[in-house]
């Protein structure tokens, strides 16, 4: 992401680590400009801002962290929390990544960490359905046998 506005103290060129979401630009917006959130519209309740402000790592700082990132889109499913992510595909069984070590998701830790990948799923469904409000049809589980992604370096290597 390229930024730049006037008053901005952001250093030319520099990089941060720091995770961010798309989720991250309305509340950024509204901190740059000042706005309010409005709690309602048109006598509908508006759901809270779940963002984050990416104005204090714009400003070279650090910022507090999202406690997860939950990702959804038809039947592929993630969650984030810290370094680690558990991922579906496609309805695939959940996978699970040490982002730390692996950001490219090569290296499938859930047979290894069945438990951590079983606090993430129920993470991601306990998100799913009170934070998000997924309609049913997006929460079923997801299947418990299948192929996991393939590995397109292991096909090269052989």
């Amino acid at each position: 992401m390229i930024v730049a506005w006037s008053g901005l103290k952001t250093k030319a060129g520099s990089v941060t680590d720091q995770p961010a979401h798309l989720i991250d630009f309305m509340a950024t917006c509204v901190d740059v400009t000042g706005a309010s959130y409005p709690v309602s519209y048109q006598g509908r309740e508006i759901a809270p801002l779940q963002g984050r402000s990416l104005l204090p790592i714009f400003s070279g700082l650090t910022r507090e962290p999202h406690p997860w990132l939950y990702f959804q889109f038809s039947n592929n499913r993630a969650i984030r929390k810290g370094n680690m992510k558990a991922v579906s595909v496609k309805g695939r069984p959940w996978e699970l990544y040490d982002l730390s070590t692996d950001r490219t998701e090569l290296q499938d830790m859930s047979k290894s960490h069945p438990e951590l990948l079983t606090s993430m799923k129920d993470l991601w469904l306990d998100v799913a359905k009170n934070v998000e409000n997924a309609p049913a049809n997006l929460r079923k589980p997801v299947g418990q046998t299948g192929k996991s992604r393939k590995n397109p370096a292991a096909k090269k290597s052989k």
